[in-house]
């Protein structure tokens, strides 16, 4: 079921699993025009960049809604299953 979008956090869904298992998951404004993700997961930390219409590596993470997503919106705020396990690949 999806939320009502004054009730979304951005990567809400991401930063659940992060945060129960004592990771952190910040996003950054200053000094980047669209600002980076930073998450730190199990002593592993990464910053995720965005392209303007999302940010690609995070995006993935979630099931997408069409054959060949291009931006955020084309994404559900389902995880995909696996999640975590792929992040922390992703990670340092």
């Amino acid at each position: 079921m999806q939320r009502p979008a004054t009730q979304h956090k951005p990567y809400g869904e991401l930063r659940e699993p992060i945060e129960q298992r004592g990771g952190s998951m910040t996003h950054v404004r200053e000094g980047f025009q669209w600002g980076p993700w930073i998450i730190t997961l199990d002593g592993r930390t990464r910053t995720f960049l965005s392209n303007g219409r999302g940010y690609p590596e995070l995006d993935k993470l979630y099931r997408p809604k069409i054959a060949n997503p291009q931006h955020y919106t084309d994404y559900t705020d389902e995880l995909v299953p696996g999640t975590v396990n792929m992040l922390l690949q992703m990670l340092k």
